[in-house]
């Protein structure tokens, strides 16, 4: 930012100012300049303020726009550290998570399903990690509400199947067999909390997820 008259009144016998690097850094700097613009002015032709004031509104504004920034990055950082302690207080805790994955490891998995509005049926499908069906299970039909179902881990033979990662989805419709919204969402205990750039994941029941996604903690 240059001040008006600087260039052409300043004394080539003046002393050099020499800017240090620091957090007002910027405010010195305007100072100097400020005191040499005055000391070299001729005092018979003052300078016009008019331009002078503006530039001054103008530092201020950055260097208020600066104070505001450092401000909101500290409350920021503040704020996630808060969110990162307050995360770990999840482990062993049990929470119903917004999504489709399971993790089956020989034991029992409980998943549920919301319905937005009752349903005259309800078809679940089960997956394994190539989207190769494994089981398919016919439901009645049930009102609006949030669901559970526990699937023990076998297949359509009877048969348990290996541990890993599999995926479900539901199908729900009306009397006429149309469609209807299904949101879906898994049951587990919380097992590992892990911080990164991107924010925080939860794994529960085998499976990451966002904290974000948490509908529910028991």
């Amino acid at each position: 930012m240059e001040l008006a008259g600087v260039a052409s009144a300043v004394d080539p016998n003046a002393p050099v100012y020499k800017t240090q690097k620091s957090d007002d850094g910027g405010k010195d700097m305007f100072l100097k300049l400020l005191v040499t613009q005055l000391k070299n002015q001729d005092p018979l032709d003052p300078m016009d303020n008019t331009e002078f004031v503006a530039q001054l509104a103008q530092f201020r504004q950055l260097e208020s726009l600066s104070s505001l920034s450092k401000s909101m990055n500290g409350m920021s950082d503040s704020i996630t550290s808060m969110q990162n302690f307050n995360s770990a207080n999840l482990l062993g805790r049990g929470v119903k998570v917004e999504g489709n994955g399971l993790s089956f490891a020989g034991t029992p998995v409980l998943f549920g399903y919301t319905l937005k509005e009752g349903a005259a049926g309800i078809d679940v499908n089960i997956y394994d990690s190539n989207q190769r069906l494994v089981k398919s299970v016919q439901l009645k039909g049930a009102g609006r509400g949030e669901y559970d179902y526990t699937w023990d881990g076998t297949n359509n033979n009877g048969i348990v199947v290996p541990n890993g990662d599999y995926n479900f989805t539901v199908g729900a419709f009306d009397a006429d067999t149309l469609p209807l919204k299904v949101v879906p969402h898994t049951v587990g205990t919380v097992t590992s909390v892990a911080f990164d750039e991107n924010g925080v994941t939860v794994t529960a029941g085998g499976i990451p997820t966002s904290m974000d996604r948490i509908k529910e903690i028991y």
